[in-house]
C-alpha cells in the first residue's frame, strides 16, 4: 500500500467512526479493517488526538496535522527501489505523500 493509499484508507476509517461513540469505535474499526491492525491504530491514534487537542484548547488543524503525517509516516516502509530507480534515504513526508533522493538507473543520475 503507497502512502497516498493509507492516507485514503485511515481517513475513510476515520470518518466512518468519528461520529460514534468513543465505546463502540474501537468494535467498528474491527469490523471494517479485520485484518488491518495497523490501520486500526492508525485511527485510533487520530482519534485520541482530536480528542486531546479538543480537550485542551480546541481542535489546532496544524497540531492535527502534525499528527496525521506521524501516523502516515510510522506506518509505511520505504521501499528499496521503484520503477527504475535506487532510493537513496527520504527527504521529507506529507499527508499527500513521500519523497524520496533516489538513483535512476538510465541515465545514470541523482533525483528526487
Amino acid at each position: 500500500m503507497t502512502a497516498s493509499e493509507r492516507f485514503q484508507a485511515i481517513d475513510r476509517l476515520f470518518q466512518q467512526v468519528c461520529e460514534l461513540p468513543a465505546d463502540r469505535r474501537e468494535a467498528r474499526l474491527r469490523e471494517l479493517a479485520p485484518d488491518d491492525a495497523s490501520l486500526r491504530t492508525a485511527v485510533l491514534d487520530l482519534l485520541a488526538a482530536e480528542a486531546r487537542a479538543d480537550k485542551s484548547r480546541g481542535l489546532n488543524p496544524e497540531d492535527f496535522r502534525a499528527e496525521i503525517e506521524h501516523v502516515i509516516a510510522s506506518g509505511a516502509r520505504d521501499p528499496e527501489e521503484l520503477a527504475g530507480y535506487r532510493i537513496i534515504r527520504r527527504l521529507g513526508a506529507g499527508g499527500m505523500g513521500v519523497v524520496y533522493e533516489a538513483q535512476q538507473k538510465s541515465p545514470n543520475r541523482t533525483v528526487a
